[in-house]
């Protein structure tokens, strides 16, 4: 199979929310697919305005933490290159974390507005203001060898949700 694939360097991204937000997501999961899909939709669309490519990413979705709590975040392994539109291979090396977790912030506040009554929204205004102050979450995992890449896919990919773009 490795010579069916890309050979490219990649990076572990983990979108996660913060933890005031988890009680929002229980109740309403309803709220967990669209969730992955946002957060795939976020990268993908950053490259493809900054560097007019197509990256490529595996999502996975978790909905525990190590300590079998429910915290749901996605793990995603991002391409460091793209297909441009004439089909070949653009490399690039950079992504701007800090920038892609405060729109990740407004994603993720945006989603529970826009999926919530009237009612639960005004039920939860007040933790959603908190989270907005205090969130700082974005967690990235970048390999630097492939037992290191081989290591990360054993420990977070076993029993997962994924959503391949």
């Amino acid at each position: 199979m490795e010579e069916e694939v890309f050979q490219v360097h990649h990076r572990h991204v983990i979108l996660t929310i913060d933890e005031g937000l988890r009680v929002v997501f229980l109740k309403h999961r309803e709220l967990l697919k669209v969730f992955m899909d946002e957060g795939a939709r976020l990268v993908k669309e950053y490259f493809e305005k900054k560097h007019k490519v197509t990256p490529g990413i595996i999502v996975g979705l978790h909905t525990f933490g190590s300590k079998m709590n429910f915290n749901p975040h996605l793990h995603m392994l991002v391409t460091m290159g793209g297909m441009k539109n004439n089909g070949e291979w653009k490399t690039y090396d950079f992504i701007p974390f800090e920038m892609l977790r405060k729109q990740w912030q407004t994603i993720v506040l945006k989603l529970i507005r826009r999926m919530l009554s009237e009612e639960e929204k005004k039920k939860i205004q007040p933790l959603l203001q908190k989270v907005l102050c205090q969130w700082r979450r974005l967690l990235c995992v970048c390999p630097k060898t492939k037992r290191e890449h081989q290591g990360a896919i054993g420990v977070y990919w076993p029993f997962v949700t994924v959503k391949y773009l």
